[in-house]
């Protein structure tokens, strides 16, 4: 995969006048702050899911549960950031019929295919060194729901806006209350179907490929933005 991470490396974030809230296929990657690995390691290839990492991991296979134009494509939750293919449908219209034409790389289906992972079956250990929590420590209610975006609703930034804040929530109150993601997140517009497929191998073989991997804590650079397709 060296030619994927090197070849299509780039520093910016967003492609300069795209609609991000146009119906298509985004590459999305989420870091956590300082590249820290809060949500479990990789043994033998698979990724074992720590508590936070089964927060990470839920919270982003219900996505479509909140957002009625999102599809899920592969993803996969590693050690300090989380991988995957987030497709919007079309806006519909009062008619029935949809607002934007379908392109050769509009979400026709959803493909929700998590990458093989094993979850933690208690809680992860509290570092003693804790930051305090933004929110009061009350427990969660049960069947949190992701944060109600009001503008953009509709666009890929409050889809990764809401993800995040919901996992911020749930893990500092049950789990890590040090936890916090990266400010940014990364994206890749999806050209067409091909793209998707390389890209979707890629997110899966990510796991076998983690002591290569530039996010990987040995490695020197991994405080550089994550690779782009």
């Amino acid at each position: 995969m060296k030619r994927y991470r090197d070849r299509y490396r780039v520093e910016t974030t967003r492609l300069r006048g795209h609609d991000y809230a146009a119906p298509g296929w985004y590459f999305v990657t989420i870091c956590t702050k300082d590249r820290a690995c809060f949500f479990g390691d990789v043994q033998g290839g698979v990724m074992g899911l720590s508590a936070a990492g089964c927060v990470a991991h839920r919270c982003w296979a219900g996505i479509p549960d909140h957002f009625d134009r999102a599809r899920l494509g592969a993803f996969v939750v590693m050690p300090n950031h989380v991988h995957g293919l987030v497709g919007l449908m079309p806006r519909p219209r009062d008619d029935g019929g949809s607002v934007d034409s379908h392109g050769g790389n509009s979400p026709g289906h959803d493909e929700n295919v998590s990458v093989e992972t094993l979850h933690a079956t208690s809680l992860q250990t509290v570092d003693n060194n804790r930051q305090t929590p933004e929110n009061d420590d009350a427990p969660p209610p049960k069947n949190e729901r992701m944060a109600a975006i009001s503008p953009g609703a509709g666009a890929l930034a409050a889809v990764v806006r809401s993800y995040k804040s919901a996992v911020t929530r749930q893990v500092r109150r049950t789990a890590r209350p040090d936890f916090a993601w990266q400010s940014r997140f990364y994206d890749h517009v999806v050209r067409d179907d091909r793209s998707r497929r390389r890209i979707a191998h890629y997110i899966r073989r990510n796991p076998p490929q983690w002591t290569r991997d530039r996010n990987h804590p040995r490695h020197s650079q991994h405080h550089q933005p994550p690779p782009q397709p």
